[in-house]
């Protein structure tokens, strides 16, 4: 009786630290991006005044420049606790090859080479590995733009 009572112990203990591990939610791309339209006050360095900004578009279509936003949030975490109030850096729009569209807002801070995004009202890391590429890459076409 004694072995009983120590194997349902065991059992119970066993039990009690599976319920503990939690599943984090990540980002998961739909299909293959096709384009990626890139609007927003990320633009507002060569736009001459607030009205102009979203008028100005830069367009990726670059395999190479569509592969380092996907490297950046593909499976990216999501991200708990106080996130900015202030509005996105960009405003990407996604066009699938399937010809559907999704809309992801960017921020990042080139001084900490991190950043996040949101879909739909969810936020999510961008991948750390993968922002400095990321950041250098919208940053070049930003300085296309001033010149």
């Amino acid at each position: 009786m004694k072995k009983f009572w120590l194997l349902l112990g065991l059992l119970f203990l066993v039990g009690c630290s599976e319920g503990d591990k939690t599943t984090i939610k990540t980002f998961e791309l739909s299909d293959e991006i096709h384009k990626i339209s890139v609007t927003g006050n990320g633009l507002i360095s060569y736009a001459d005044n607030s009205e102009a900004i979203f008028d100005r578009e830069i367009v990726f279509e670059n395999v190479s420049d569509i592969q380092k936003l996907k490297d950046a949030v593909q499976n990216a975490p999501e991200l708990t606790g106080p996130v900015t109030n202030v509005g996105p850096l960009f405003v990407l729009e996604l066009t699938f090859e399937s010809g559907y569209s999704e809309v992801v807002d960017l921020w990042y801070y080139t001084e900490v080479n991190k950043g996040h995004f949101g879909v739909d009202d969810v936020m999510y890391h961008l991948n750390d590995d993968s922002v400095p590429q990321l950041i250098e890459l919208f940053e070049s076409y930003r300085e296309q733009k001033v010149q």
